[in-house]
């Protein structure tokens, strides 16, 4: 096979190309336009080409007659004003379907400098195995000896990157992020493209470790390789790219220590090596002797940070970013007192004990907008203002410590509170209405009582998760939830809530989950909850719910609903089979869906928008123990019907439910059943009256307790 076929197979895919040539010929050349309508004529002009909304057919104003013949006036193509060659070609977003074959006219523009063919269709290109790469370049590669820049994103390019790429002797830029297909290792040959200045590869399935004759690259200023590709030590050569100003090494399984080489790299304004398996004793001082960084992450690694006195705050970097989670810190760094552009800190999932310093209120006031302290051992704050100073505050997570004391009012403009796992006390203040930003506020788990702020029904435009399980609330649920509400989890479980379910919550028509359970609400099956289009949970749980459960209001009553917790209650009378009929989820076998229920939001930070899943928790009983999951399968569906006063037979519809995973109906007074059905051993129903005699039980899926590592916000 050809070497043309096999670089041009790798080269025409979704991605962006930049060639440099000079020369000097005369204007719009007849045979760089007959090349340019046959590329079109390879093509089909297909809308679903393209995803992007700003697309257009750019080809279609290429055209032989009239004045239109002037290929330097098409659409997308720019020519050079003396000498009239094709120069460049944008046709980013244009609506183009095929392939790319060996014959492609393209490769007549010999002047080409640019060429850019993203987000198109043009299939996988597989890069052939045929091709041996241990050749000399071939005769047919001189012509593109002036190759500047190869930018190879999300194409879906398959196989082994051809090495004879990598001796294009005037490469400057590599860039072959998110091709999933690309295997093997990065050739040692990498180490022979003296002019690269940028080599990003991440998101593909190269493996193995990084050659040492990387610290050749001598004109290298931006090195990426992450998303679980290589492993092995981090080559001590690294040291002699004194041009480096950015290194990514995020996701990967490095090992052993950082080579202090990396600390003679005065340029460096980037260093990401979260995270990995690096080990070892490192002192947080030597990462400040980089005095142009400006970004730094270290989270999740195997070693430990070890922090001493920083004194002389005029000799430190301005820091914007700094990740040390999991770095096996027991004080604040210090050093954070003379930092006053942080916009992102993340210290969690660390030894931090005590109270948080006083002179933490002083840090980046005006800019950090990301504060995450969770997962660590603090007791309190150290005098604590009226209100958390960041007037730049988007997300504040405090979880999971041993704080005390009254309740934290965060800045207004926060959009994600997280303050659960704690041992607050005293009241929700009202102050806390003042902020009508909130998208998550999660207040669960501690000791606060009082009654529950009206206005946390109110925050409509915004507010999608509140949880206020497990504290000692009293009084009855805000009465007011506004029409349009965004809300999509609603947690009050295990408090002392008294009264009925306000009707008003019909107007969160987004509403996932409702979780009132173990409260001491009175009432009766709010059937009218059956109308909320997207509703999926529903836990009641011991409380006093009681009477009769009646028919639906809609035969698509409660028809996305996937779990129901109706125990430990007084309701009566034969089971709704009519409901068994609307409830569509459940008839649905979800086998394939082994992703975790969660709500996705969004977040502006630093101009950019920050997308943050937020994972769905539940707890349930299941033969006298309860568990708590904070993560629920998308598969799980589950009726719980035990401890009440049901009566007559279980309706033989149950058996439609295809996708039940558990089905609870004990200490009940059910019929006695005179026969087995199948479906019963089906469900995995057991014990009399429901032994198997039917085959094999349908197993529920392990759902073990998440680990420690929090609820996933970012």
């Amino acid at each position: 096979m050809s070497f043309t076929i096999s670089f041009l197979l790798l080269m025409f895919s979704p991605f962006q190309i930049m060639l440099a040539y000079s020369s000097g010929h005369p204007a719009c050349h007849s045979e760089e336009r007959s090349a340019l309508l046959q590329f079109k004529e390879s093509f089909v002009i297909s809308r679903s080409a393209s995803k992007f909304p700003f697309a257009y057919p750019k080809v279609q104003s290429w055209k032989l007659d009239g004045n239109g013949s002037d290929c330097c006036l098409w659409d997308g193509v720019e020519c050079d004003e003396d000498s009239g060659h094709v120069i460049e070609l944008d046709l980013n977003a244009s609506c183009l379907y095929g392939s790319i074959d060996s014959n492609i006219s393209l490769f007549l523009l010999v002047q080409l400098r640019k060429l850019n063919l993203a987000n198109n269709d043009f299939g996988s290109s597989q890069i052939p195995s045929a091709l041996d790469i241990s050749f000399p370049v071939p005769d047919t590669f001189a012509n593109l000896s002036s190759l500047r820049a190869i930018t190879l994103i999300n194409c879906g390019l398959q196989g082994k990157f051809p090495e004879a790429v990598l001796q294009l002797p005037n490469l400057q830029y590599l860039d072959m992020r998110h091709n999933p297909g690309l295997t093997g290792p990065l050739p040692a040959s990498i180490g022979r493209i003296h002019s690269l200045e940028s080599l990003m590869i991440c998101s593909c399935n190269f493996s193995g470790v990084i050659p040492f004759s990387v610290g050749n690259l001598s004109k290298l200023s931006k090195l990426v390789l992450g998303n679980y590709s290589f492993y092995g030590q981090i080559p001590f050569s690294i040291g002699n790219l004194t041009e480096l100003f950015y290194i990514r090494f995020a996701l990967n399984k490095f090992q052993g220590f950082i080579p202090d080489s990396i600390f003679a790299l005065k340029n460096l304004e980037y260093l990401n090596f979260q995270p990995n398996n690096l080990s070892g004793m490192i002192e947080i001082e030597k990462f400040l002797t980089l005095r142009s960084l400006k970004i730094l992450y270290l989270s999740r690694n195997n070693f430990v940070l070890l922090n001493k006195s920083c004194t002389n705050g005029t000799d430190l970097p301005k820091l914007t970013r700094l990740g040390l989670a999991a770095c096996s810190l027991s004080v604040f760094p210090n050093f954070l007192y003379m930092q006053n552009r942080l916009t992102f800190l993340d210290l969690s999932l660390n030894y931090l004990y005590g109270r948080i310093p006083s002179w933490i209120w002083k840090v980046s006031t005006e800019k950090l907008e990301f504060l995450d302290l969770s997962y660590n051992l603090l007791t309190g704050l150290d005098q604590p203002p009226a209100f958390l100073p960041w007037s730049c505050m988007s997300i504040l997570k405090l979880n999971s410590n041993m704080l005390q004391g009254s309740l934290p009012i965060p800045p207004i403009s926060t959009k994600y509170y997280l303050i659960s796992n704690n041992s607050l006390a005293g009241e929700i203040p009202p102050s806390i209405c003042n902020n009508s930003s909130f998208i998550v506020l999660d207040l669960s788990k501690n000791n606060l009582t009082g009654l529950i702020p009206q206005c946390l029904g109110n925050f409509s435009s915004t507010l999608s998760l509140l949880s206020l399980e497990g504290n000692n609330l009293y009084g009855t649920i805000p009465q007011t939830w506004v029409q349009g509400s965004r809300l999509r989890m609603i947690s009050l479980g295990q408090n002392k809530l008294q009264g009925q379910i306000p009707t008003s919550i019909i107007g969160c028509k987004m509403l996932e989950i409702l979780d009132p359970n173990n409260n001491q609400l009175i009432d009766t099956f709010p059937s009218w909850m059956g109308t909320l289009p997207e509703l999926r949970i529903v836990i009641l749980r011991h409380n006093g719910f009681h009477g009769k459960i009646g028919n639906p209001e809609s035969s698509f009553s409660f028809q996305m609903l996937q779990i129901l917790d109706l125990s430990l209650n007084n309701f009566t009378g034969k089971l709704p089979v009519e409901y068994f009929h609307c409830w569509f989820a459940m008839q649905v076998d979800r086998e394939d869906r082994l992703s975790y229920m969660n709500a996705e939001t969004s977040v502006r930070i630093q101009g950019r928008w920050i997308h943050v899943h937020y994972s769905y928790s539940m707890t349930m009983t299941n033969k006298g123990v309860e568990m708590e999951y904070k993560k629920i399968l998308e598969i799980l569906t589950v009726i719980e019907l035990s401890c009440n006063k049901f009566e007559g037979e279980i309706p033989e519809y149950i058996g439609n439910l295809k996708g039940l995973r558990l089905l609870i109906l004990s200490n009940n007074i059910f019929s006695v059943l005179s026969h087995h059905p199948c479906w019963v051993s089906m469900l995995g129903l057991s014990g009399e009256p429901f032994s198997n005699k039917c085959g094999s039980l349908k197993e529920l899926p392990a759902l073990a307790p998440a680990p420690a590592t929090g609820d996933e916000l970012l």
